[in-house]
Formats: structure tokens, sequence, C-alpha cells
């Protein structure tokens, strides 16, 4: 009786792949304590480059706080397909930094692991658009002295796959899949991502990338860069 040792090669003809079934991930994007350091820093940044200016314009580091998260709040809902005023965001200047994390946050698809990631925000703005724009206008007095873009709202709804699939595990950013570049880990602790059912899905997270407090740090430290 002759034997098969190349049991690969066997085939049934029933082992075909079947479309994957994906699950999906709500990360909670909290507008916390780093995002306030950040309007802070802002407005810091804005007397230190430009004194007489900034005591003119008065900017107040909480109306930044609160135009920040207005400007999250409208960016979920660009996601969600409810943002009826959109074309009248085109009026806003916003922080390069800021929007460039904007950009980020957005519905992903990992199809190799079967989970799609979908934003989702801890607590909504209640400011006004008409006060939105007075915050505005003070910040473009800044044009010259800060990092900032005018009509950039993202328009996309999606966001961007490494962002997206991580969170704050623990006091821990962490991963379920290999990240292409570290800032997005900082991006990750800056908007205080966190899973919204992490006894379900935390343990698919485990490459580990750094301690919040640790890169607050340097965030806070290197804040310069990121004005």
């Amino acid at each position: 009786m002759s034997t098969t040792t190349d049991f690969q090669s066997i085939d049934f003809g029933v082992s075909q792949e079947h479309p994957t079934i994906m699950q999906t991930v709500v990360v909670t994007v909290n507008p916390s304590s780093l995002l306030s350091d950040y309007a802070k820093a802002f407005v810091e940044e804005a007397y230190r480059l430009n004194y007489d200016k900034a005591k003119m314009v008065d900017l107040k580091a909480e109306e930044v706080f609160n135009y920040l998260s207005y400007l999250l709040t409208k960016r979920l809902q660009v996601v969600e397909g409810s943002c009826p005023d959109f074309r009248n965001l085109k009026l806003l200047m916003i922080p390069a930094y800021f929007q460039y994390v904007l950009t980020l946050i957005g519905v992903c698809e990992d199809r190799q692991i079967g989970l799609k990631f979908v934003p989702n925000l801890s607590s909504k703005s209640e400011m006004t658009f008409e006060d939105a724009v007075s915050v505005s206008e003070k910040i473009a007095s800044f044009e010259d002295e800060l990092q900032l873009v005018h009509d950039a709202m993202p328009r996309d709804i999606a966001g961007d796959i490494n962002f997206m699939s991580t969170a704050l595990i623990g006091e821990y950013v962490a991963a379920c899949r290999k990240l292409d570049h570290p800032m997005v880990t900082y991006c990750t602790a800056f908007m205080d991502m966190k899973l919204q059912e992490e006894a379900t899905y935390g343990v698919l997270y485990r490459r580990l990338y750094g301690d919040k407090n640790v890169i607050a740090q340097a965030l806070i430290a290197e804040k310069r860069k990121l004005l």
C-alpha cells in the first residue's frame, strides 16, 4: 500500500475562502485634558510671537478648546453623513496640526482581520456656527505667526486605518496591527481614543506603542512644532 506524505496536495474542493464577516469596532474620541493643553499652548504661543496683537484680539484658551470641540463634532457629522451645513465650514480657519488629526478620524476597514472601525464622540459641542466664526476670526489674526489652514474640513468619510485601529488600553497606546508611523500614536493619546467595547475587543490590541503619560510629556515638550 502506497502512502501519501504530501498532504498539502490534497484538495477536496470544499475549502475555498468565503467573504470575510466584518465586525464593527466603535472607537470613541474624547476631547479631554490634552486637547485643553493644546488650546492653552496655542494661545500662549500667539502671545509669545506677537504680544500686542494677542492682547488686542483677546483670544482665550477656553474659547479655542470649545472651538476645537466644535470642529470635532462637525467632523463626526461629516463621517455620519449628517452635516447639512458643511459648505459653511469652508469659512473657518483651522490650526494645521488639528486639521491633520481631523483627517485621521473616519470609517476604516481591515479585511485581513475582519474589522471595521467607526468613530464616535463622547460629548458633542453646543457651540453655534456664529460663535465658531467669531473664534475663527480671532485665530485668523495669527495667520502670519501660527500654522493655520483655510477651507480645510475633510470631506471624505474615510479615516486613516493606522489611527483608527489604535486605542488607549489602560494607560498604553495599543494597536491591533503594525503601524506605519509613530505619529499616529501621538494623535491617539491627543484624542484620548477609547474602545466602546473594550471587554470584547481589547484582547485584539496586542501591539503596545507607549505610555500615554510619556507621550503627553513629549507632546508638551515639543508643542511649538505642532503650532
